[in-house]
């Protein structure tokens, strides 16, 4: 009977001895080992482990070794391949011998598998190690989803839907494949595949390349001053990159550990990318070019701090790209065998969190209005900043500098007081609001007329698909996916009309002015 081999393994996961990752298999586990069955371990197959059984007339003989003497006749089943792979976690290190394999290994402390062989090899495992070590072969086990075509089917030889992945590799790079099922992998949830999925991993290695050439060429033959030693002359944005990279550090750390994955591989992204190469990177550029020489290194020291712990925290997404950028930082060893970056208090500054996420917010906001009346990079442009508060002045004065320059081609000002006589374009950040003058900048009666054509070809879209989207033939005919897209596009065109009407209500009073 297998009910005293399952019962232990049954107290095992439910006294949290072993743990499942995501959580919601421990009752598949439970229903399995509740209702346990006897286990016929002989299979009438050609290939496999032979029953090391052998018969001779009424004689039996079971042994490791065939019996002497002759007229001996081997059973001709085999066993259950599950048979010999629920001694994997020990067999394979020398047992029933006590090797020195066995004492180091034996228990291990991940198991990573589907959850499609819960019973038929992770329960068993767990039953073979209670029985014969007398304790859990494993204390974590990680359920992998299934990797399935963007239609959901299963990947299959026989459906022709599952690609070659050296043919994936050779166009986008082993990186970015790895990177790119990481950050689509929810934890114990399939993945929806197609090659094309693999561009968010390949422009990531890009970024991250030329963001690593641009740290090494400020490198080159300057200074270079370790922030810890000199926190006094750290800037507001210094201060922010560091904060957002220990916090980056300990999510990383923390994800990795609950096996969220793709969680771990998001936040280094949306780190990286938005927050060191958007942000940091710009602002460095201004204070390598405007600051003193102390400044500069300290600039210099926080850009290789955070590209030797970014390097760090995607060495295991990705580990061809960051252990070549590692060497070309004149590191002697090899990043696989370094520490794992670990938070920092020193560089942790949660003081300065709410003014830089107001300064970057201001920053886009300015961004957005330009955009939103489509003047060109070039054309230089004048933002008036209206905080509430005194507190948000005084902070945000030190900052028009910078954020002139993330800006290009504009002058900030601060001015609490500040009243316009007419309407100006403008946009409510938080406590503030920024103001964009249009004076001097368009002839107002023509860019009336533009935006009126917009808005009128925009209306007519809108009208359009609101129609569509009430017809009863294209609701019931048309396949979902086309009924969402019209859905979406529905959105974005209803937003879209907003802005423009907003747009020509302060270009028409601009005209009347």
């Amino acid at each position: 009977s297998m009910k005293p081999l399952a019962e232990p393994a049954l107290r095992a996961v439910e006294e949290g001895r072993i743990s499942f990752y995501p959580e919601r298999w421990n009752k598949v586990y439970q229903h399995w080992m509740e209702n346990i069955r006897d286990w016929c371990i002989s299979r009438q197959l050609w290939w496999g482990h032979r029953i090391p059984a052998w018969y001779r007339g009424e004689e039996i003989y079971v042994g490791e070794d065939p019996p002497e003497g002759d007229g001996w006749i081997q059973d001709e089943d085999v066993l259950d391949t599950w048979f010999s792979s629920w001694l994997w976690p020990f067999s394979t290190l020398g047992w029933p011998e006590k090797t020195d394999d066995l004492r180091a290994f034996y228990p291990t402390s991940d198991l990573v598998t589907g959850p499609d062989i819960i019973f038929f090899w992770v329960a068993r495992m767990i039953m073979a190690g209670l029985e014969f070590m007398d304790d859990i072969p494993f204390s974590k086990v990680y359920f992998t989803g299934i990797i399935r075509d963007m239609k959901g089917r299963k990947m299959s030889k026989s459906l022709g839907n599952s690609p070659d992945p050296l043919d994936v590799i050779s166009e986008y790079g082993a990186d970015a494949l790895r990177f790119t099922i990481a950050r689509f992998s929810p934890i114990g949830q399939d993945v929806h595949y197609s090659n094309s999925i693999c561009e968010l991993g390949r422009n990531f290695a890009n970024k991250i390349w030329n963001a690593s050439r641009f740290v090494a060429t400020q490198l080159e033959g300057g200074e270079i001053t370790d922030p810890r030693d000199t926190l006094e002359l750290l800037s507001l944005d210094d201060r922010y990159i560091l904060d957002r990279l220990e916090e980056t550090i300990e999510g990383c750390h923390n994800s990795l550990r609950h096996f969220h994955f793709n969680d771990a591989a998001l936040s280094i992204y949306d780190f990286f990318w938005h927050h060191f190469c958007d942000r940091y990177l710009e602002s460095a550029k201004y204070y390598l070019r405007e600051d003193t020489e102390e400044r500069k290194a300290v600039v210099r020291g926080i850009l290789l701090e955070v590209l030797t712990s970014a390097m760090k925290l995607l060495h295991p997404f990705m580990p061809f790209i960051t252990e070549e950028i590692w060497r070309q930082l004149g590191r002697k060893s090899l990043l696989i065998r370094g520490p794992w970056p670990r938070p920092e208090r020193n560089l942790i500054f949660p003081e300065i969190r709410e003014i830089s996420e107001l300064k970057y917010a201001l920053i886009s906001a300015a961004r957005n209005l330009r955009k939103e009346y489509e003047l060109p990079v070039k054309q230089e442009i004048r933002f008036i900043v209206k905080p509430a508060g005194e507190m948000e002045a005084e902070a945000l004065v030190g900052e028009m500098d910078s954020m002139g320059a993330l800006l290009r081609n504009c002058v900030i000002e601060v001015d609490r007081n500040y009243q316009p006589k007419n309407t100006v374009p403008s946009s409510l950040v938080s406590t503030c609001e920024i103001y964009m003058p249009l004076e001097g900048i368009i002839d107002p009666v023509v860019e009336r007329a533009r935006f009126e054509k917009k808005l009128a070809k925009a209306a007519g879209a809108l009208k359009g698909v609101r129609a569509r989207l009430k017809n009863p033939d294209f609701l019931s005919k048309a396949p979902p996916a086309v009924q969402e897209k019209n859905r979406s596009q529905l959105d974005e065109l209803t937003r879209e009309v907003e802005t423009l009407k907003k747009i020509l209500a302060n270009l028409i009073f601009s005209a009347k002015k």
